[in-house]
């Protein structure tokens, strides 16, 4: 080979070099970015408001309760200790079903994160259409009844 058709080689080797590596470098710190603090639990328990009112008598003792957000329930806080453990089984079971053998970090989990986010840098994120997120009376597919 010719001296000049190395150095377009060798140019070309190096553009190609930088066109795969620095997008994929810039992956990587975007992926392992912080992302914004979550609020502090006292934070939280301070601006919780239960949903339903309650009329004391004169000792202290309800006469009504009265349910003042119609759009959820909120009771009072309970600890920790009084839930009972098949309640936080459930809980974590459908939250994350393989958490009692992964011990905290899904590392099959975070490696597909990794994958989709590389995926799809420099796309819009998709609209979630799950239940959560749809209007009340379009989950079982018909109109709500006024």
């Amino acid at each position: 080979m010719t001296l000049p058709m190395l150095k377009k080689r060798f140019i070309f080797a190096i553009i190609a070099t930088l066109v795969l590596v620095i997008p994929g470098v810039y992956a990587i710190f975007d992926f392992f970015a912080p992302g914004p603090l979550p609020p502090a639990f006292s934070s939280i328990k301070a601006g919780y408001c239960r949903s339903e009112a309650i009329l004391l008598d004169r000792h202290g003792d309800p006469l009504h309760e009265l349910r003042m957000d119609p759009r959820g329930r909120r009771l009072e806080w309970v600890p920790l200790a009084r839930v009972s453990p098949a309640l936080i089984k459930a809980v974590i079971q459908s939250e994350d079903r393989r958490f009692y053998r992964h011990r905290g970090v899904e590392w099959q989990a975070l490696g597909g994160a990794f994958l989709n986010r590389l995926r799809s840098a420099g796309q819009a994120p998709s609209p979630c259409s799950s239940p959560e997120n749809l209007p009340r009376g379009r989950r079982s597919g018909r109109r709500k009844r006024r």
